[in-house]
């Protein structure tokens, strides 16, 4: 898995990506928020180990930037940092991040945590792939339901072109009458 750290400390990052890819993850180091940005922006990085407190742009705003980015793919969001309290854990979750570790961390704790993260990951990944087959079949019945009302208007043309008793063709046209009136749910022309 494409993993993204941003951590201003070379020493905390070469611990965390040492441990990542001991977990089997591949990683890529950025040295700033701004960094961090520019290759989240620029790759594809479902999994993001930022530092809270970083040069040009903090863990927290980089949270809030990529949270605001509305076509992205799910980015599982953990915060290190040596902050603690309510109200610096309310800041970082309203930011959007998903969990924290705090500095120093332990290994076992933090190996727990990835195995979090990776299952989290795979359920967005499986919604994601159930929307998208949900959407397909969703179309193709519209478009078999446009077929069908077409050729329903159709076969009333007809029937009025013909002689047959026009009590029942009135009932045939106050059924399809309002029908024709009405816009078609899903776009398109009938």
């Amino acid at each position: 898995m494409n993993t993204l750290i941003a951590e201003d400390d070379e020493l905390t990052r070469a611990l965390l990506s040492s441990a990542l890819t001991k977990l089997g993850h591949d990683v890529f180091e950025a040295g700033n928020g701004r960094e961090a940005w520019d290759a989240w922006r620029g790759g594809e990085f479902p999994f993001l180990i930022s530092d809270w407190m970083m040069p040009d742009l903090s863990g927290l705003e980089l949270c809030r930037r990529i949270r605001a980015e509305q076509n992205a793919d799910y980015t599982y969001i953990v915060l290190v940092t040596s902050r603690f309290g309510r109200t610096n854990y309310l800041e970082g979750m309203s930011a959007g991040v998903d969990d924290f570790i705090t500095k120093p961390f332990e290994k076992n704790a933090f190996a727990a945590r990835m195995c979090v993260a990776e299952r989290v990951l795979g359920l967005h990944a499986n919604l994601r792939a159930a929307n998208t087959d949900l959407e397909r079949r969703v179309s193709e019945r519209t478009a078999k339901l446009e077929i069908a009302l077409r050729g329903a208007f159709g076969r009333v043309a007809c029937l009025e072109e013909t002689e047959i008793n026009p009590k029942v063709l009135r009932q045939c046209q106050d059924l399809i009458d309002p029908m024709k009136k009405t816009p078609p749910v899903f776009g398109g022309t009938l």
